[in-house]
């Protein structure tokens, strides 16, 4: 059954490298302290409305060029399957919600 809604995803900061540093991570930093993370920042939409503003942080272990090129069709998934041979089968994901800037 083929739906009429429409979504997509704006990708808003471009991937880099970072240290976790911030206090929300300190469950991880404990662990993984000395990582490097890929981070970069995502906006859906659905209808051209906007439903969700993610920040996204993945382990730089055994991403050997992941910041230099495109995400494959703009999905984080199909990238990492596709030229990474890695299958996500679970994941954290925190939920907070804040008040929106412009």
């Amino acid at each position: 059954m083929a739906s009429d809604i429409h979504g997509k995803t704006l990708v808003l900061k471009g991937t880099v490298i970072n240290k976790l540093e911030d206090i929300a991570f300190k469950p991880l930093i404990d662990n993984e302290k000395n990582e490097e993370f890929i981070f970069f920042k995502r906006l859906r939409l659905v209808e051209e409305s906007p439903v969700n503003y993610e920040h996204i942080y993945i382990s730089n272990g055994n991403l050997p060029n992941f910041i230099k090129e495109p995400l494959l069709e703009g999905s984080l998934f199909r990238t990492l399957i596709i030229k990474y041979q890695i299958d996500v089968h679970s994941m954290i994901h925190e939920v907070r919600a804040v008040t929106a800037d412009k």
